[in-house]
C-alpha cells in the first residue's frame, strides 16, 4: 500500500505526517466532507508520541481540529479519543523510564533527592487558625 511505503520512508520524521493530516482535515472541514480512510490510517499507524515530541504545537492543533470536526462519526471520534489517550500514556510512560542520575564531582557518589520538602500550605511560625 502507498501509505505504508510513505510511513516507512518518512520514518521518525513525524511532523511531515502531522502536516499532511492537518491539511487533509482542513480540506475535509472546509468542504464538509467525511473523515476519510487515508487520514484515519495515517493517524492509526504513525508514531504519535514522536509527533508530540517533535512539534507539540502542531500536535495540539491537529487534535483540536479533530475534536471540533462536525462531519465526524461517533465511531471515528471514539477512535480519536482512544489514540489521544494511548499516546498520552505512552508519552508519560516514556518520560518516567528516563532516569537522570546526578553525580557529585567531589565525592563521586550519586546525589540523593532531598527528603525534607516543605509543606507549601503551611507557613513556618504561622499561628494556626481556630475554626468554630
Amino acid at each position: 500500500d502507498h501509505l505504508d511505503l510513505m510511513i516507512q520512508i518518512g520514518g521518525e520524521n513525524a511532523s511531515i505526517f502531522m502536516k499532511v493530516i492537518k491539511n487533509n482535515l482542513d480540506t475535509i472541514e472546509q468542504q464538509h466532507l467525511i473523515f476519510d480512510e487515508n487520514t484515519k490510517y495515517l493517524l492509526q499507524n504513525i508514531n504519535l508520541v514522536a509527533c508530540m515530541e517533535q512539534d507539540r504545537e502542531l500536535y495540539d492543533q491537529l487534535f483540536a481540529l479533530l475534536e471540533e470536526m462536525e462531519t465526524i462519526s461517533n465511531e471515528d471520534l471514539r477512535m480519536i479519543m482512544k489514540l489521544s489517550r494511548e499516546t498520552a500514556k505512552k508519552y508519560l510512560d516514556a518520560k518516567e523510564t528516563v532516569v537522570v542520575l546526578a553525580v557529585s564531582p567531589s565525592t563521586s557518589r550519586v546525589a540523593r533527592p532531598r527528603q525534607d520538602i516543605p509543606n507549601l500550605f503551611y507557613r513556618v511560625g504561622a499561628v494556626p487558625v481556630k475554626r468554630f
